[in-house]
């Protein structure tokens, strides 16, 4: 439903599966370049799931910043520190401050993610730049969905199926504890439906399966922010810094001839998102591969610190991106 405030559409979503999670699959083009890489590997947002003996449904109806106090104290668990390029240096008093509401945010985040997947609660998203979505709903055209760590991520890619009956690829990567892999695979039994279509990394014909679903006009959901060991990357810049990233979506979107979406989600309150939607970005099909890669995703990058610097605090890097920072 369109709503009173402009270019924004207003949609209660329905329940849904796990999805935008990590990728570790290599995406190659027609002409196959060893290392093109999807996505990363296990990300912060599974923590909930790591320790031994833990059920993540448990977390579902707890206070949600008590649920991942013992998650977030991991060795290597860190917040602030590359906050300092987007925010600029502080005392030690305002870093904790930076930290505290970065996991509380995280905490919310995770813990309505369950809620959603095993609830038939509603939540409610906003979402801004429609125009060139239902330009692209119109065309019939296949693209892919290319979001970050932001915010509640997976929020983004219900808006195909919820909105336009699209069918959806959600690529991921399967959960680091077996408990919490079997969990989440009985509420996507239970909670899909055929219009999402969940895979995992360890299918060596990911990649042309993607490439297939997109030119038959379907959608494919990645995370484009973080790369893998070893995984083939462009060296771009964020916030004037070097910040690597994977060349897997680009070079997927190149292959299959298809525009890039870029779509961030921010929690704004109680089940209360705001799914912000990027102009399509087209990747070049010159004679120059490496130029048409890199040219797509600076535009990517500029997408990702322009939603980054909106909410800092929903920025959940918890790894050190850059040396020399606190």
């Amino acid at each position: 439903m369109r709503s009173a405030r402009g270019d924004l559409g207003r949609v209660e979503l329905p329940l849904v599966v796990h999805a935008l999670e990590p990728v570790v699959s290599a995406v190659g083009e027609v002409e196959t370049r060893a290392g093109d890489e999807v996505l990363d590997g296990a990300g912060a947002e599974d923590l909930a799931a790591v320790r031994a003996g833990h059920h993540p449904g448990r977390d579902v109806h707890g206070d949600p910043l008590d649920a991942v106090t013992e998650e977030l104290a991991l060795a290597g668990v860190q917040a602030d520190a590359d906050l300092e390029a987007v925010l600029g240096p502080c005392g030690w008093w305002q870093r904790q401050v930076r930290i505290y509401r970065t996991f509380r945010t995280f905490a919310w985040c995770l813990s309505e993610r369950y809620e959603r997947l095993s609830t038939d609660r509603a939540f409610t998203v906003e979402a801004e730049g429609l125009d060139g979505w239902r330009e692209l709903a119109a065309s019939g055209e296949g693209f892919i969905l290319v979001t970050a760590h932001l915010g509640s991520w997976e929020v983004g890619s219900m808006l195909p199926a919820s909105r336009d009956q699209r069918r959806i690829h959600v690529v991921r990567e399967a959960e680091t504890d077996p408990r919490a892999q079997r969990f989440i695979q009985d509420l996507i039994r239970r909670c899909g439906g055929d219009l999402y279509v969940t895979h995992f990394a360890e299918d060596p014909q990911l990649g042309m399966a993607m490439l297939d679903a997109l030119r038959r006009g379907e959608v494919v959901a990645l995370q484009g922010d973080r790369p893998r060991a070893a995984g083939r990357t462009a060296e771009l810049r964020l916030f004037g810094r070097p910040f690597p990233l994977p060349v897997g979506p680009a070079a997927l979107a190149r292959a299959a001839g298809v525009p890039i979406v870029p779509v961030f989600v921010f929690r704004e309150g109680r089940r209360h998102y705001r799914c912000v939607i990027q102009p399509p970005i087209r990747v070049a099909q010159t004679g120059d591969r490496q130029r048409d890669l890199e040219q797509a995703l600076e535009r990517f990058a500029a997408d990702l610190e322009t939603a980054i610097r909106r909410e800092p605090h929903q920025w959940f890097c918890f790894r050190k991106v850059w040396k020399g920072v606190y």
